[in-house]
């Protein structure tokens, strides 16, 4: 009988022994223990964030911008940072300047709106010239030579002694066959006949060319500007 209740005895004891571990410690959801008589809550170690968070399990410190100094840290707008202006977008077109006036512009007077002489101008210019020698206008013949008649290398009285025994001229113009420009100043070759008739009722007739220059300077008057006679070689012929 003793050895039954010893039996008996040993089998509680071995069945209470895991009861009294079971009610010591118990299991947490991740696998840690925690001890039951503790007054705290049970409470599981963080975990490891999938996010990118610290193990703590505390939220990251968030990164602060970098403190600069606007004076220094300005930079220039880049050329694409302002979209280009549209045509119909008048707010980013400047007006153009106002043209600064002159006292030739108050005068009316201004070189540049005078037009540019032409070949035919030049042409006309020898027309004009036999026209007032026939008329007997010989001081208006005299300054269609250059320097106002100075070009012709006579004064206007012996100019006008030359053509005495003069009765009538007729000249045929030609094209021009040189055209050149030197020193702030252009050349026209233009070749010539002349018939020459005498008070005696004779003729001669003479072939040759007269240049004629004009100033192409800037600042040159409207009269420099014009064709006028530079030279002339006329000899006899046929």
């Amino acid at each position: 009988m003793h050895r039954h209740f010893a039996l008996r005895l040993a089998i509680t004891a071995l069945i209470a022994l895991p009861l009294a571990a079971c009610h010591d410690r118990t299991s947490t959801v991740d696998g840690t223990t925690a001890s039951a008589d503790s007054d705290a809550p049970s409470q599981s170690l963080p975990r490891p964030q999938s996010d990118g968070q610290p193990i703590t399990g505390m939220p990251g410190a968030r990164p602060q911008p970098a403190r600069t100094d606007p004076a220094t840290s300005a930079t220039a707008p880049s050329a694409s940072a302002t979209p280009p202006a549209s045509g119909n977008d008048t707010s980013t077109q400047s007006s153009p300047a106002p043209e600064a006036r002159t006292d030739n512009d108050a005068q009316g007077a201004v070189i540049g709106d005078i037009p540019e002489p032409t070949i035919d101008d030049a042409m006309q210019v020898v027309r004009e010239y036999y026209d007032a020698i026939n008329r007997g206008a010989y001081g208006r013949a005299y300054a269609l030579w250059g320097d106002r008649g100075a070009a012709s290398g006579k004064t206007l009285q012996q100019f006008s002694d030359g053509f005495a025994d003069t009765a009538r001229d007729s000249v045929d113009i030609q094209r021009p066959t040189t055209d050149e420009g030197a020193a702030g100043s252009r050349y026209l070759e233009i070749p010539v006949r002349v018939i020459a008739t005498q008070r005696d009722q004779s003729s001669r007739t003479y072939t040759g060319s007269y240049v004629l220059r004009r100033s192409m300077v800037d600042g040159a008057s409207a009269e420099q500007r014009k064709w006028r006679i530079q030279s002339a070689r006329l000899v006899p012929g046929n």
